[in-house]
């Protein structure tokens, strides 16, 4: 039996960490990237709904929309779709639908 002592300077390194040491490195590490997509994607959103859907926002806007989409699936699953307000599963739905009639 192993006990390791991990001092820390603030809250938000301890909350760091314990995901490292509970979730493991590939799970920590797809939450930091949710939550970094989620505080992007606030603006991208606001934009949306402020300028009339998805197709006023840049190429880039609209993939981060769809990689938080999919990273909430790969975290949560597809329950996780139906916990989100319906703005934002209209923005995301619009981002992906713009984005493949762009690519045929």
């Amino acid at each position: 039996d192993i006990r390791v002592l991990v001092m820390v300077k603030d809250e938000r390194t301890l909350e760091t960490i314990k995901s490292y040491l509970v979730d493991g490195e590939e799970k920590a590490m797809n939450k930091r990237w949710l939550r970094y997509l989620k505080h992007i994607n606030d603006r991208s959103r606001a934009l949306a709904k402020t300028s009339g859907g998805s197709s006023h926002l840049k190429d880039e806007s609209r993939l981060l929309l769809e990689e938080e989409g999919r990273i909430r699936n790969l975290l949560f699953g597809a329950a996780s779709r139906n916990q989100r307000e319906d703005g934002n599963k209209s923005n995301i739905a619009a981002a992906t639908t713009a984005t493949v009639k762009r690519k045929g």
